[in-house]
């Protein structure tokens, strides 16, 4: 696994693993993945292109992150991988996410709110993040 899941007091928190923002944003969609919860056998392959504004890598991670959840919660969207990942800042681009809609029997793991600011930290030199949910 390219993360880890860290205790926290109230809420469930993510070490995520890369040495570039493109791995980092991608282990930590794999890692919110697996925080939501396990495909089950009704999963069906999904893909969506999204337009994101953002100012520094830290801003438009937050936002993706925001977006796996609300999917989630909207239209039961597991992303769990992202492309078309820009390298300049600040900016905007059509990133395009793909993961799997869930079907009826899919098990939760954790029911995510959403990804705080707090503690959050993006290190692509120490190949690491963190970041926080509510729960």
């Amino acid at each position: 696994m390219r993360f880890e899941v860290l205790d926290h007091i109230s809420d469930v928190g993510l070490r995520f693993f890369g040495h570039s923002f493109k791995t980092l944003l991608n282990s930590a969609m794999e890692g919110t993945a697996y925080l939501i919860g396990d495909p089950d056998a009704e999963s069906v392959p999904i893909e969506k292109t999204i337009l994101f504004q953002f100012k520094t890598p830290e801003d438009l991670m937050i936002q993706i992150l925001a977006k796996a959840v609300y999917f989630f919660d909207t239209e039961r969207i597991i992303f769990n991988h992202a492309e078309n990942i820009p390298e300049i800042f600040p900016g905007k681009a059509r990133i395009n996410l793909t993961g799997y809609r869930v079907g009826p029997e899919f098990n939760y793991r954790y029911l995510l709110k959403s990804p705080t600011y707090y503690d959050f930290v993006l290190f692509p030199e120490r190949g690491y993040g963190e970041i926080i949910y509510d729960i």
